[in-house]
C-alpha cells in the first residue's frame, strides 16, 4: 500500500474532507488543505499544520518517497497573492536534497523573481534560454498576479558562452551571467555560442533567370566550426523601403544556407540590397 510506502498511516483507515490549517516549518508557510488524519510512522515530517504532519519524507534504500499532504491547487490562489515563495522555498529544499537544482537562476535586488519561466533548449553545443514572466494567473482569465513590479535581475545562465541577445540582435559578452529588467509579458531570448560570431558572408550564385538571383550565406565563426543558425533574411528594394512579403528566416545547417530571390513582373527596376 502507498501508505506503507510513504511511512504513514490514517487515524480511520480511510480519506477524509481535507481541513484547511496553518502550516508551519519554523516560520509561517501558508494556510492549506490538509489530510488531518495521516500519522507519521516512519516517516519524517518536516512541517506541522496544527497537529497534523506536512512534508512528510521517508528514506528508502535507493531514495526517498515524499509525501506533502496538502492539496496542491493551494498554490495557484497562493501565487496570485504573492505569497508563494515560502511555500516554493521548502519544495525546492526537497528537491534538491534528491539532487535536483535549476541550471539558470534569476536573482533580483530584492531577492527572488517571481512568476517566472524559465525555458532551455540547446542544439549541438548552441543553448537558448528563454525567460518569460507571467502577468496573470491563466492566460484565459483576468486575475492578474498580485505584484506585477518590474525587477532588475541577474540572470545566471549556469554555463559560461558567447552570449547574445536574440530578440534585440546583439551580442553581450563572453560570460555565464546577464542583467536585465524581468516584466510581465516581456520574453527575454539568450543564446549561448562556443564562439562568436565574426560575420556572415554572402555571395551572388549565378541564374539564367534575370528576375531571379541566388545567393550563398556563411557564417564566420571566431574558432572552430559553426553550429546550426537560423538567419532573418530582408530584400530592400530601390527606394530604401524593406519589402517584407520577401523577408525570411533560413536555417543554416553548419552555419551554410542557401536563398533564391524571385521578383515581380511589377517590382521596380533599379538597385536592391539583401540584408
Amino acid at each position: 500500500q502507498l501508505d506503507d510506502l510513504f511511512g504513514i498511516e490514517r487515524r480511520s483507515g480511510f480519506p477524509a474532507k481535507l481541513k484547511t490549517r496553518l502550516v508551519k516549518a519554523g516560520a509561517k508557510i501558508a494556510d492549506l488543505p490538509v489530510d488531518h488524519q495521516v500519522k507519521a510512522t516512519r516517516a519524517e515530517a518536516l512541517a506541522d499544520a496544527e497537529g497534523a504532519p506536512a512534508f512528510l519524507v521517508r528514506k528508502l534504500e535507493k531514495g526517498r518517497a515524499i509525501l506533502l499532504n496538502f492539496c496542491p491547487l493551494a498554490y495557484t490562489a497562493l501565487r496570485t497573492k504573492g505569497t508563494e515563495m515560502p511555500l516554493r522555498e521548502i519544495v525546492e529544499s526537497l528537491l534538491a536534497d534528491a539532487g535536483i537544482t535549476p541550471r539558470v537562476r534569476l536573482t533580483a535586488e530584492d531577492g527572488k523573481v517571481p512568476c517566472t519561466q524559465v525555458v532551455r533548449f540547446t542544439h549541438g553545443d548552441v543553448e537558448y534560454v528563454g525567460v518569460l514572466r507571467d502577468f496573470r494567473l491563466r492566460y484565459d482569465e483576468t486575475v492578474t498576479i498580485y505584484d506585477l513590479r518590474p525587477r532588475w535581475t541577474t540572470i545566471d545562465l549556469g554555463r559560461t558562452g558567447y552570449v547574445y541577445d536574440v530578440r534585440k540582435g546583439l551580442y553581450i559578452d563572453k560570460t555565464d551571467k546577464v542583467q536585465a529588467t524581468v516584466a510581465p509579458a516581456r520574453a527575454l531570448l539568450y543564446a549561448i555560442l562556443p564562439y562568436a560570431v565574426d560575420r556572415v558572408d554572402v555571395s551572388e550564385q549565378g541564374s539564367a533567370d534575370p528576375r531571379e538571383k541566388n545567393f550563398g550565406i556563411g557564417v564566420v565563426p571566431s574558432e572552430g566550426s559553426p553550429g546550426t543558425h537560423v538567419l532573418h533574411v530582408s530584400l530592400i528594394d530601390p527606394s530604401g523601403r524593406d519589402r517584407r512579403e520577401y523577408g525570411r528566416n533560413v536555417k543554416a545547417a553548419d552555419g551554410a544556407a542557401s536563398v533564391r530571390v524571385r521578383l515581380a513582373l511589377s517590382d521596380a527596376p533599379g538597385f536592391w540590397k539583401l540584408k
